[in-house]
């Protein structure tokens, strides 16, 4: 709010009553004087009632504008809170950003660089009963050798040759078909058919 006062070129008020500030009819250079806001207007312009707003003076707030209201209530980890009733623009633009959102994150599926969280954990599944088959298989596979050596350092050797083998297979598997395979198992579609 601005009240306005006007002043006659000799200083003095309309009347004659030499008063500095009082109201001149006719003066010619306006004198804009800022009131601070009304609870009522702090109120609105902060979106919280008349009576938090009493609170908040109590606590310190200060009333000589909205600006530095606005800076107290920063300071003191309090929220300037919006209207309840949505803005029609702001909606929209939250409606577009999240069809931008869906579309980047279709776009990025459908390039294959994001998959459902589902279908890794089932292609974890078989890479995992995959290596267990693998490190389950050793035991069986080199009892006979390993009960053949004499000393630890060929059991050790013996082991670690097994053990670089069953990984280096590991790392050869075609990951593609595993994932494949991974699908089939849950009765899914495969989602890249094996070209033929």
């Amino acid at each position: 709010m601005a009240r306005v006062r006007q002043q006659n070129p000799a200083g003095s008020t309309a009347g004659g009553s030499g008063k500095p500030g009082a109201p001149v009819l006719g003066g010619s250079q306006p004198e804009i004087e800022r009131l601070p806001p009304t609870r009522i207007a702090l109120a609105a312009s902060l979106g919280v009632s008349v009576v938090t707003v009493r609170k908040y003076v109590a606590a310190g707030m200060p009333v000589d504008s909205i600006a530095a209201a606005v800076k107290w209530l920063r300071a003191h980890d309090l929220t300037v809170r919006r209207s309840q009733t949505p803005d029609l623009s702001d909606e929209r633009a939250r409606l577009t950003r999240a069809k931008a959102v869906a579309l980047e994150r279709d776009n990025r599926v459908a390039a294959g660089e994001l998959v459902e969280a589902s279908d890794v954990g089932r292609f974890l599944e078989n890479a995992f009963v995959i290596a267990r088959q693998k490190l389950l298989g050793l035991p069986a596979k080199l009892a006979v050798e390993i009960a053949a050596t004499t000393s630890p350092a060929e059991v050790q050797s013996i082991l670690r040759g097994a053990i670089t083998e069953a990984l280096e297979s590991l790392a050869d598997l075609d990951w593609g078909r595993e994932m494949r395979r991974a699908y089939a198992h849950q009765g899914e579609p495969d989602p890249e058919p094996e070209a033929a």
